[in-house]
Parts: C-alpha cells; sequence; structure tokens
C-alpha cells in the first residue's frame, strides 16, 4: 500500500514537471521577447509558435472559456503595431508587461486594448464589442472595435475613428497566462499579474 502510493506520487511529480516545463519555457520566452528593444524575427516567432503550439496540446479538447474573462498583462506579442511602441521604448516600464487588455468573453461582452506611455505622458485606448464567441476547441472570440482614444503629454485626449474587427483563438488558458492566436496570424502570450505573483511568492507542494 505504501509502494503504490510512493509511486503515485512519483507519477504526479512527472507529470507536474513535464506540465511546468512546457508552461514555463513559454512565459521564459515570452518575457525576454517582451523586454526586447528589436522587432521580433521570423525565426523567434517560429520558436513562439512552437511552444504555443506544444502547450495547446496539453488542453486540446477542454475549452476554458469562462478563463478568458478578467484583466490581464501582456507578456509578448507578434504584433506589428503593439511592438511599434515597445521598439521605441514609448511603452511606460519599457516592457510589454505595463500594456493591459480587459474583457469580457462572451456575446455581446466587451474588449479593451491600453498602451500607456513612458513617464505618464499618455495611453492609446482601444475599445470594443465581443460579437460572438465559439465553445468548441480552440474558443473563439469575435470582436469589432468601436473607440479608440490617444493622449499625449498635457494635450486634451483625443478621440480616434474606431478601426478593426477580427477574431483571436485561445491555444491556451488557466489561471495565470493566457495565449492566443488571431486572425492576423499574430500570437499574445498573456499573464495573469496578480495570480502569477502570488502563487510565485507562496509555497505549493509539487503536485498542486
Amino acid at each position: 500500500m505504501v509502494i503504490s502510493f510512493c509511486y503515485l506520487i512519483i507519477l504526479l511529480l512527472i507529470v507536474k514537471t513535464f506540465s511546468l516545463t512546457a508552461k514555463g519555457r513559454l512565459i521564459e520566452c515570452s518575457t525576454l521577447l517582451g523586454t526586447q528593444r528589436s522587432p521580433i524575427s521570423s525565426a523567434q516567432k517560429d520558436e513562439l509558435r512552437a511552444l504555443v503550439m506544444d502547450l495547446s496540446r496539453k488542453q486540446r479538447g477542454t475549452p476554458q472559456q469562462k478563463l478568458v474573462t478578467r484583466t490581464w498583462s501582456v507578456l509578448c506579442g507578434t504584433e506589428k503595431e503593439t511592438n511599434f511602441f515597445l521598439n521605441r521604448g514609448w511603452v511606460e516600464g519599457d516592457t510589454a508587461r505595463t500594456i493591459k487588455q480587459s474583457i469580457l468573453a462572451e456575446d455581446g461582452g466587451f474588449i479593451e486594448n491600453i498602451i500607456p506611455f513612458v513617464n505618464g505622458n499618455g495611453f492609446l485606448s482601444v475599445e470594443g464589442e465581443v460579437i460572438s464567441t465559439t465553445g468548441t476547441f480552440p474558443p473563439r472570440v469575435n470582436f469589432k472595435f468601436t473607440k479608440a482614444f490617444l493622449k499625449l503629454w498635457f494635450l486634451p485626449v483625443l478621440t480616434l475613428p474606431p478601426f478593426g474587427e477580427g477574431w483571436f483563438e485561445t491555444m491556451y488558458v488557466d489561471d495565470e497566462i493566457r495565449v492566443d492566436v488571431n486572425s492576423r496570424d499574430d500570437i499574445f502570450v498573456y499573464i495573469d499579474e496578480e495570480r502569477f505573483e502570488k502563487k510565485k511568492s507562496g509555497f505549493r507542494l509539487p503536485w498542486e
């Protein structure tokens, strides 16, 4: 009985180790990409995509759409528009993690992306609506942007014409990270700052 229990514990440790390896490698890669000043190369995007596909296999067939609804921080993204600000050092904190996305991932929900500029010199905010969602794997969110705002230095907030619509598919999501591929073939890796830092600072048994 004791031996069987020990084998079970060892098996749980092995399974958890492999799971953390895929997730940990993706977080490590995404963190580095989210702080570099140079554009993401094709080779880096291919490496990121391979890590995403590796992790997504662990969740295939078990969509967790409800976990998408929250405020996320961007770890990294391959979208040129977002990296335009990052590569020039215009983003607060000089890292993608200060870029936020808030989303209510259900039909009739909302989506908001905000990029804060360095030294409190303003922000770019884009707001939109969630048109529809699907529950199959990977779960898809169809959205349309309806508002955009730009704030620069002491100037008044400018209202910009709404632009853009499309979809994203969540390849992996849990309480800490979310990984999307969108209609433009861009990859985004998000992190829930509060939950991630709380887990990282707390003690957990290896199989928890």
